[in-house]
């Protein structure tokens, strides 16, 4: 009776790579789109405050029926518009921080890895 003791694995190691890859891609992705998302609400908070110097709330042409409910919703798409446009930078300054904390993470556990094997 022959045992063949020999092992190929279901998965690739280049499947298993390019796998990676795409996973990469998409948490890039959405990483860039929570980053926009956060900005977005720093600029709303910012613009619905200018809001308050903008229009004097005891001037009579300001007391429109609606006009605060418009004004905060053109407040919101212009954030969400300058968010995406990225004049202040913040969502670069967020991608970086959470991609140099992610390097600085797989770093210590491949180290953490080759500590372990070795001690095994």
């Amino acid at each position: 009776m022959n045992i063949d003791t020999s092992y190929q694995p279901y998965i690739s190691n280049s499947n298993l790579n390019i796998s990676q890859e795409k996973i990469n891609t998409l948490d890039k992705k959405k990483l860039k789109e929570a980053a926009q998302g956060m900005e977005a609400e720093f600029l709303k908070v910012f613009l619905k405050q200018s809001k308050k110097l903008m229009f004097k709330e005891d001037d009579e042409k300001n007391k429109a029926p609606g006009k605060d409910i418009m004004t905060d919703f053109m407040f919101e798409r212009l954030a969400e518009q300058m968010s995406k446009t990225s004049p202040l930078g913040i969502s670069e300054m967020i991608i970086r921080d959470v991609e140099n904390k992610q390097s600085d993470l797989d770093k210590n556990l491949s180290q953490e890895d080759i500590t372990n094997t070795i001690e095994v």
